[in-house]
């Protein structure tokens, strides 16, 4: 094998290594939009859940309201939290 050889199986070589440094921050980026994703889907049921039971009676009341608010921060805390782990 000349040295030819050795330098473009060298060049090669980092190539690959580039190639799979590439791919693991692809799937943080995939992983991080599932996550919003399924948070997002998880607080839209939620909510929906809770549109259902505060309309049987006809009307929602200021502590129905103050539950939606709850539900609401807790849906965009898992959020932040999701996103404050991939930024780590």
């Amino acid at each position: 094998m000349n040295m030819d050889n050795y330098v473009w199986t060298g060049i090669n070589a980092c190539q690959y290594l580039g190639v799979l440094v590439q791919v693991d921050t692809v799937f943080k980026w995939i992983q991080l939009g599932l996550a919003i994703i399924c948070s997002g889907i998880l607080l839209a049921y939620r909510i929906w859940k809770w549109h259902k039971d505060a309309s049987k009676d006809g009307k929602i009341d200021k502590e129905e309201i103050d539950q939606l608010v709850d539900i609401v921060k807790d849906g965009a805390e898992e959020i932040k939290s999701d996103i404050d782990k991939f930024e780590k």
